[in-house]
């Protein structure tokens, strides 16, 4: 996994559930990585917080389909009005 993967998920919580301290635990253990954002990380999280991280992943990846299926479906509509 790279740090900017866990950067997303972290400043995801934050926004959406601002209570969930695993975003407090992503913080805490990427401060010892560099801060580029492609730097490759190696972390052991615990199952309630690998289960917190792959929830808010999944959650993500659902929400870019659904813009990209809007985005597909807004720009036939305008194109058949042009």
């Amino acid at each position: 996994m790279i740090r900017n993967d866990l950067t997303v998920v972290a400043s995801w919580l934050f926004h959406n559930e601002p209570s969930n301290k695993t975003r407090i635990v992503i913080y805490d253990k990427l401060e010892k990585y560099g801060r580029h954002p492609s730097t490759p990380v190696d972390i052991e999280f615990n199952d309630n917080d690998a289960q917190v991280i792959q929830r808010v992943q999944e959650s993500i990846k659902n929400e870019d389909e659904r813009r990209k299926k809007m985005l597909k479906k807004l720009t036939k509509i305008w194109r058949k009005r042009r």
